[in-house]
């Protein structure tokens, strides 16, 4: 109850408390700075890991090293765009001449 009573011990006491504060969240932050870079690199990694449908757009983490099907449209063909439809199929057609 001393301290209360008596201001400039007060003033002292707060300042003592501050620049312990200062000297931890210094300390702290030396900690938090190297985990937040980790974590910026492992985000641009799973970015370039990414999956993209070249059918819908959707992209996506895959699970495995290779996807068999967009996991939104569920398109086989996920990494093939899309062809223009000319009004015409555009599949092969052969002509079997039978003898």
């Amino acid at each position: 109850m001393d301290i209360l009573n008596n201001p400039d011990k007060l003033a002292e006491v707060i300042k003592d408390s501050l620049e312990k504060l200062n000297a931890r969240q210094a300390e702290l932050d030396s900690i938090i700075n190297p985990i937040d870079e980790k974590l910026d690199q492992i985000i641009d990694k799973k970015a370039k890991l990414a999956d993209e449908c070249l059918r819908c757009g959707y992209e996506w983490v895959p699970r495995t090293m290779y996807t068999k099907y967009c996991t939104s449209c569920h398109s086989p063909y996920w990494d093939r765009p899309k062809l223009k439809s000319s009004g015409q199929s555009n599949r092969l057609k052969y002509h079997f001449k039978f003898i």
